[in-house]
């Protein structure tokens, strides 16, 4: 990656992006596909999971794009928090909450570590109980990881500028490969993949694209993520292949591998490279942008949040009903949970997450009367961008 001056390049080579990148919703469509296809075994799907990898890694993208764009703001941290707190609590709280009462008035059990959930800490009790405690809630380790990189980037990228920010994003990535292959010496397997010391890398790997795209002309980013794609896909082939993919279906045999913690810098290099390519539109991404795909993306916080209950509840009823097994019936029950897992998640676009992400605007507008004649150092194309990255930007 070319780097000018540590800091931008001039304003005739720089990489010229929308303000909205289609490619990257469909990007997110493949991700929550995937892992919904892991969740349900469904065949040959039993690297599924590398869906939250992507997640990651398109997050990272994202919010450093976001932090970069707006970072000369008087309003950057209190904006930002702002901002993500509408995006990522609503309904967050409200299945946290739900799923609490009804634990409670149900059978009683004991909600002791629920003030974890609360604070985005779960990965503690998570951990230590190999993920055996409150198993419905086990797939929000990924959002806790997300927030808690929220919490500590924007200090980051606020202080770091030019090639500090360069060196401490490859730290990142460096540091992420050193502590899983640390962590194979414990017991615990979840400590490879489960917390944010080991999934540090996948969020470098995505702010490293975001800031490539601000320093390297487009010739220069073209062929590193073209690279870094090739790269890590061919890694990913290789490594898995050692082993075959059947592996893959348990974290407690995959994560005893010596080879365990590549596999994941694999992905991240892979993932990033794809982020790349879809953020300068090359052609190898336009089928990204199919639209069911990206309707798929759009709203895949609330699958991803939904889909273990919707996926339990059907359960229980199908197994209620007297019904031969066949794979015809499997195959229907999975289609039932898809359906009823995208419709929850809509239904809950059109009436809670689309809404209160409309108050964001209000934000905005009364930040940019406070801010006043500070805001003409962020440019009106950085605003519209930070504005659109901030509407489609949603945690796996």
């Amino acid at each position: 990656m070319q780097i000018q001056n540590g800091s931008r390049t001039p304003a005739a080579s720089r990489i010229a992006l929308p303000s909205f990148i289609p490619a990257l919703d469909g990007l997110r469509g493949v991700a929550i596909i995937a892992v919904l296809l892991f969740h349900l075994d469904f065949p040959g799907c039993s690297l599924g999971w590398a869906g939250v990898e992507l997640f990651f890694v398109i997050s990272g993208f994202l919010i450093t794009r976001i932090l970069l764009n707006t970072r000369d703001n008087r309003n950057y941290f209190s904006n930002f928090h702002y901002r993500r707190t509408l995006r990522i609590f609503p309904i967050y709280y409200l299945v946290i909450t739900i799923y609490a009462a009804v634990k409670l008035f149900s059978s009683g059990d004991s909600l002791r570590n629920l003030p974890f959930y609360y604070l985005y800490l779960q990965t503690i009790p998570q951990l230590q109980s190999h993920f055996r405690e409150m198993p419905m809630l086990g797939h929000t380790w990924s959002l806790a990881i997300e927030e808690q990189f929220y919490l500590i980037w924007p200090m980051a990228v606020f202080l770091l500028r030019g090639r500090k920010l360069f060196v401490m994003i490859s730290m990142m990535i460096i540091t992420g490969l050193g502590v899983r292959f640390y962590a194979l010496e414990f017991a615990n397997p979840f400590l490879i993949d489960g917390w944010l010391g080991v999934q540090v890398d996948a969020l470098a790997a995505g702010a490293i694209v975001a800031y490539g795209l601000r320093v390297s002309d487009r010739q220069v980013m073209q062929r590193s993520v073209l690279a870094a794609f090739l790269l890590g896909t061919l890694s990913l082939v290789g490594l898995v292949s050692i082993a075959g993919t059947t592996v893959f279906w348990t974290p407690i045999i995959w994560s005893r591998l010596w080879y365990s913690p590549l596999v994941l810098t694999a992905m991240a290099c892979a993932f990033a490279g794809a982020v790349g390519l879809a953020a300068i539109g090359h052609r190898w991404t336009r089928w990204l942008e199919f639209s069911p795909l990206m309707r798929w993306g759009k709203i895949s916080y609330g699958i991803y949040l939904f889909h273990p209950f919707v996926f339990y509840l059907i359960d229980i009823i199908a197994r209620q009903i007297d019904h031969p097994k066949s794979r015809l019936v499997s195959g229907s029950l999975m289609l039932v949970k898809l359906s009823l897992t995208y419709l929850l998640a809509r239904i809950s676009w059109i009436l809670i997450e689309g809404p209160i992400n409309g108050l964001k605007d209000r934000f905005s507008k009364r930040a940019e009367r406070q801010n006043g004649a500070s805001e003409m150092l962020m440019t009106g194309k950085d605003q519209q961008i930070s504005k659109s990255i901030e509407q489609t930007a949603s945690p796996g």
